[in-house]
Parts: structure tokens; C-alpha cells; sequence
């Protein structure tokens, strides 16, 4: 009887194709073809993920699998000669065969897969890391099965470099430079068809180099991508019929395609000083998206439009859409606020913009008014985090603070070194009451660190979230530096740690949070300088009969029957318990007196 041989793995070129490999170097099959033979190192008898850190450079065995990953195969189809006339080339320095090069995939998860934190990740590849992490968040393209299906029957190079590009930024032995260059080299390949593909790749792209601080390349990308959609009709309701066969889940892909470039479109706006919103004003009868679980498992409702969710306040009933629409109306409402911002810049006064801020502040305020009861909680029965209503949750407190900071109390100046993520505005004067509007943007910085506070791993939310910690921490920085309230200055600060704490993991992984972290971390550090060196002068300049008497006088005003506790409220907190003595000694007075301490009336 003849025994049958197994062999250990197969070929990358053989694997893509679902071909049996004869197993040599180079096998059989890529000799007779002429292809280029190469093989991903095996994963078995893996421990488990190696902690990454991010001052550890990777090793030449741990960059191997990923580089031949990188080095992809040859696919020979190209397109014909009929397909529409390509995207005008943005970056043609590198070479244009890369364009023709994919990887292949080695890995076969369900897309329901997901995993809760990079940890739990271990090695894999950049595609899987995409689907797995990313994906959730971001959930516009095919899921990951009908995806892979699909690009086996057509041609999307530059779509499949976009997905391995975002995830290689979780993948610590992989280079997303070099998935950068390969992705911009293809998308200025002469040829390529003008499709909703290209938008989505586009669009990958321009999230990812934005995600990765390159600002300005990415509105470049991100504005091809509006304008091949405009010219597809994206934004009509008949694009995504004529465009997605017969396929129910083809169809939902293309609505949330062109929502997901809107909600970019608003973000990118509300963070880039030189951008507009573009897709603000445009008119779209799009329908809303269904929710994820009806997605993924094709049993696609029948949908809305965005009119029926507009009157749906007006019903009576407490009528409830899914988490893709409250996160597009969260974008609708800071497009009002980017409105109002984009006017006081061109004023001299905020006199003229009160009628436009009361709508924006309305409509932030009825954004949570009118969510129904099953979308008021970011976490559901089951202990999963709803990744769109997050989103939409830090859209609406990201948008709650660009509306309110001008027209605050909070200082300008103080946190003028935080740039990135930062829109160029500046302090509106008006007659109105500044401390409510101090108020409205302190109670959306909490919002913001309540969100990072969730029990999931930072990593594993949407990348954006490092600018909403940004905003959050300009805000909680301003009001630290010079108005903190009576007792609140431990809390405030736990809060600027906190926020530091978001950009320090989300930096690991992306460039932007890494550059926000020095700036923020660059202003706190100044403030606590000065803060200590204030409150050193000030016990300086006192003797310790004056401090004595300082006490004496508040507990006196109290009255002989009180039982308050007294706050030592006129002398500033200081980061270290001070011992009067040490500074002077006239008299016997002696205590230690720590900062925010209460004294109880004796």
C-alpha cells in the first residue's frame, strides 16, 4: 500500500491560488509558470502574542514573514483595455510593479471573530489584523469571507494593499512604510478602474496616513476620494442597486461606504485647520445603514432613509435606528458646530453667530434627548462594546467641546503648544455667561475620559479616539492651569493622567497619538513646573504665625457651634505634604499638612 505524504506548508503563490504545492524551492508549479517562489514561516507550536513594546526594534527572523507577506505574488490578469480611464497619478515615485504584487492570505477566521484587544492577536497577519481589530470599528467594506470570495473572481490590488497597510500598524514585525509605498504606487498605476473599489481604497489609505500624521498626504487621498465618489454618484440611491449584482450585503456595503466617507470627510474637517467639509452640502438620498449583526449575517431589513429618522421625534414613539445612523447624525451635528466656528473666525465679534450656535447647541442636546432606551448604553447585557455607538458617543463630545471652548472661560494660551488634531480657533467675546459654556466643556471632556474608562483594551477602539483625548485634555490642561476649583485639583489632574495614559497605548500603534502625547505631555510638565514653583514662593513669603492666624480666622467664621470641616481653602495644594518647621520656626507651631486636607473645628 502506498503512503500518503504530507506536506508541512505550501508556497505563497500556490496558497493564493488553492493549488497543492509540491513543496521545493523552488516547487514545481512556480517553475513551469515562472513564478516567484516563497514561503511564509510555520506558526506552529506558537505560545502565545510577545508583549510588544515599543522600544524594541524587531529582529531580523520576527521582519522575515512578514517581508516575503510584503514581497507579494505576480498576478498576471491586468486590466483591459476598456475599463475606465485611470485616477490621475498623486505619487509616482516608486516602481509601478509593485501595483501587480498581492499578498497572500494564510488564514482562514470567520469575520465574527473579533478580538477584544491586540494582546489577544498574537502573530498574525496584517489582513487578519485588519478584520479583527479595525474592521469592527470601521465596518464598511464586504465582511472578511465575502470579501476574500470576492477577490478571488476580480483584480483590486490597491484594495487589498489598503486592508494590509491599516493592519499593519498592529502587527509589531510589520512595515507600514513599506505597505505605504507599495499602496501609493499602485493607485498611480495608469489603468486602473474608476470604481467604488478605488473609493474604498482611497479612502483606507487617507484614514490611515491621516492615523499616521502624514496631514496632509492624507487630504490629498482623502479628496480624490470625494471627488471619484461625486463623479460615480455614490451619494444616490441608485449607485449601490447598479452596482452590487444581487447581492443584499453588496448593496448594505456601498451605503456604508459612502457614510463612512462622509463621517471621515466630518472628522478630518473638524481636525485639519486647512480643510473643509466637503459632503456637508451635498445632497444625498442614500439609505441608512441596518445594524451589524443584520450585516454580517445577510439579513438585510428593509431600510430607512435619513427623513423618516429626521421626523421620527415627532411620532410619539420611542422608535429606535441602528448605531451606524446616530453615529452619521453625530456627524451632522459637528458639521453644525464646524459651521458656527468657521463664521467666528471671519468676525471680529460672536455677536452676529448666536442664532447658528443655538441650533448647534440644540442639536447636540437633542442627539441625546431623542436616543431610545436600547441605544443609551455604549454596553450592552452581554459585555460588549457597541464600536459605532462609541464612535458617535466621541463624536458628540469632540463636537460639545469645539462649540463651547471659544466661548468659555478656559485659556487659549495655556495649551496653544497642543497642534496636533487641533482646529485653529480662538476665543469668541460675547455678552452671554462664560461659565456655562466652561460647564458644557468640562462635562464633554469627562464624557470623553468615561469613554476611554470602558473595560476594553484602548487599542482595540477606533483609532480617533487619541484626538478626542486630545480635546479632552486641552480642555481639563486649561482649566488646571489657573482655575481649578476648591478640591477639585487631585481630580482634574487624574483626569489629564488618564488622557495621557489613551495617547501613551494608542501611540504604540499610531504615529499621530504619539506625536499628541509629547505636546501634551510637553504642556503639563510646564504646568506642574510652575505650579510647584508658586507654591513653594508662597510658603516662603509666610511665617508660621501667619499660617496660624490664617487658620485661626476660618474657623472663627464658623461660629462657637459649628461642626463644618473647614477646607484650607487660601493656601494652595501643594504635590508634597509640608511641614510648616521646615521653612520657619518662630513659635511651637508644628503640623503636616497635606494637600486638599480638611481641619475639623475643635
Amino acid at each position: 500500500m502506498l503512503k500518503m505524504t504530507t506536506l508541512a506548508k505550501a508556497c505563497l503563490p500556490c496558497r493564493c491560488k488553492h493549488l497543492k504545492c509540491s513543496g521545493g524551492e523552488p516547487c514545481m508549479r512556480c517553475q513551469s509558470e515562472g513564478d516567484s517562489c516563497s514561503y511564509v514561516a510555520s506558526r506552529r507550536g506558537y505560545k502565545g502574542p510577545r508583549k510588544r513594546r515599543p522600544d524594541t526594534k524587531d529582529t531580523p527572523n520576527d521582519r522575515r514573514s512578514h517581508q516575503e507577506s510584503l514581497d507579494m505574488l505576480r498576478v498576471h490578469s491586468q486590466p483591459s483595455a476598456s475599463d475606465s480611464p485611470s485616477i490621475p497619478p498623486m505619487e509616482n515615485e516608486y516602481d509601478r510593479d509593485q501595483c501587480t504584487k498581492v499578498s497572500a492570505f494564510t488564514d482562514q477566521e470567520n469575520t465574527s471573530n473579533y478580538f477584544n484587544g491586540v494582546d489577544n492577536l498574537g502573530n498574525l497577519e496584517p489582513f487578519t489584523a485588519f478584520y479583527s481589530i479595525f474592521y469592527p470599528n470601521h465596518p464598511f467594506l464586504l465582511p472578511r469571507v465575502p470579501l476574500m470570495q470576492m477577490l478571488e473572481r476580480r483584480h483590486l490590488p490597491h484594495l487589498e494593499l489598503a486592508i494590509q497597510y491599516i493592519g499593519s500598524h498592529y502587527i509589531s514585525a510589520a512595515s507600514s512604510n513599506e505597505y505605504s509605498d507599495a499602496l501609493s504606487s499602485c493607485l498611480a498605476q495608469q489603468g486602473l478602474p474608476r470604481d467604488g473599489f478605488m473609493v474604498q481604497s482611497l479612502l483606507l489609505f487617507a484614514m490611515g496616513l491621516h492615523l499616521s500624521a502624514e496631514v496632509e498626504r492624507s487630504a490629498r487621498y482623502l479628496e480624490s476620494a470625494i471627488t471619484l465618489a461625486l463623479e460615480l454618484g455614490m451619494h444616490q440611491l441608485s449607485f449601490a442597486q447598479h452596482n452590487a449584482g444581487n447581492s443584499p450585503m453588496a448593496v448594505e456595503s456601498w451605503r456604508r461606504t459612502w457614510w463612512e466617507l462622509y463621517i471621515i470627510d466630518g472628522l478630518a474637517a473638524s481636525m485639519n485647520p486647512s480643510r473643509l467639509f466637503r459632503t456637508w452640502g451635498v445632497s444625498s438620498d442614500v439609505y441608512l445603514p441596518c445594524e451589524d449583526v443584520s450585516y454580517f449575517s445577510e439579513d438585510i431589513p428593509t431600510p430607512r432613509a435619513i427623513t423618516e429618522y429626521d421626523d421620527s421625534a415627532f411620532l410619539g414613539t420611542d422608535m429606535a435606528f441602528s448605531s451606524y445612523t446616530y453615529l452619521i447624525d453625530s456627524i451632522r451635528c459637528l458639521g453644525r458646530v464646524l459651521a458656527v466656528n468657521q463664521t467666528s473666525r471671519t468676525k471680529a465679534d460672536g455677536y452676529s453667530n448666536h442664532a447658528a450656535f443655538d441650533m448647534a447647541d440644540n442639536s447636540l442636546m437633542n442627539w441625546r434627548l431623542h436616543l431610545p432606551t436600547s441605544k443609551k448604553e455604549i454596553l450592552d447585557r452581554h459585555r460588549h462594546i457597541d464600536r459605532l455607538l462609541f464612535r458617535a458617543y466621541m463624536t458628540i463630545n469632540t463636537a460639545t467641546i469645539l462649540l463651547h471652548r471659544p466661548w468659555s472661560e478656559l485659556c487659549f494660551e495655556a495649551v496653544q503648544n497642543i497642534k496636533t488634531c487641533v482646529p485653529d480657533l480662538k476665543p469668541v467675546r460675547t455678552t452671554r455667561i462664560p461659565e456655562y459654556h466652561t460647564a458644557k466643556a468640562q462635562q464633554a471632556a469627562n464624557h470623553c475620559t468615561h469613554l476611554a474608562r470602558l473595560p476594553s483594551s484602548t487599542q482595540s477602539h477606533s483609532p480617533f479616539l487619541a484626538c478626542c483625548m486630545v480635546m479632552a485634555s486641552m480642555v481639563h490642561l486649561s482649566l488646571w492651569s489657573f482655575m481649578v476649583p476648591d478640591g477639585e485639583d487631585t481630580s482634574i489632574k487624574e483626569e489629564i493622567r488618564l488622557e495621557i495614559g489613551v495617547l501613551k497605548s494608542l501611540g504604540e500603534l499610531w504615529p499621530i497619538a504619539k506625536m499628541a502625547l509629547g505636546q501634551v505631555q510637553s504642556v503639563a510638565q510646564e504646568m506642574l513646573t510652575s505650579k510647584r514653583a508658586l507654591s513653594i514662593h508662597y510658603w516662603n513669603s509666610m511665617t508660621g504665625n501667619q499660617i496660624l492666624q490664617n487658620l485661626i480666622e476660618e474657623v472663627d467664621t464658623l461660629g462657637p457651634d459649628s461642626s463644618e470641616y473647614v477646607p484650607f481653602s487660601n493656601i494652595p495644594s501643594l504635590s508634597n505634604a509640608v511641614d510648616v518647621n521646615s521653612h520657619h520656626s518662630s513659635g511651637p507651631f508644628t503640623t503636616t499638612i497635606e494637600p486638599g486636607q480638611y481641619l475639623h473645628q475643635t
